[in-house]
């Protein structure tokens, strides 16, 4: 497999098959080592709720990095609608221990 990394050793592309006739890169292993890497297979990710991940490569090992992932609008209505919830019954157990008891 065949992977290139920017200047921050994020990897930007995978070739599994850089030598096919075909669909290959059509350049020699010297060339193709001298933009990026061989490598016989990328380690799965692990994901983290809430966050996107980055896998990297220095040149000798893999590693991850993990950005907060970009809320979407429906999510923070959600959450307002939940804390408006949440604030609504404790307002109203408030007004509850002012009402007397008949």
């Amino acid at each position: 497999m065949f992977i290139r990394t920017d200047e921050n050793n994020m990897i930007v592309m995978t070739y599994n098959s850089p030598f096919d006739p075909v669909l290959g890169l059509g350049k020699t292993r010297e060339e193709l080592e001298a933009i990026g890497y061989f490598v016989d297979e990328i380690p799965p990710i692990e994901h983290r709720e809430g966050k996107i991940a980055i896998q990297k490569f220095d040149g000798k090992n893999f590693y991850v990095e993990y950005e907060d992932a970009p809320v979407d609008e429906m999510t923070l209505l959600k959450n307002e609608l939940e804390n408006q919830k949440q604030a609504l019954a404790e307002l109203m157990m408030f007004v509850a221990t002012l009402t007397p008891n008949v």
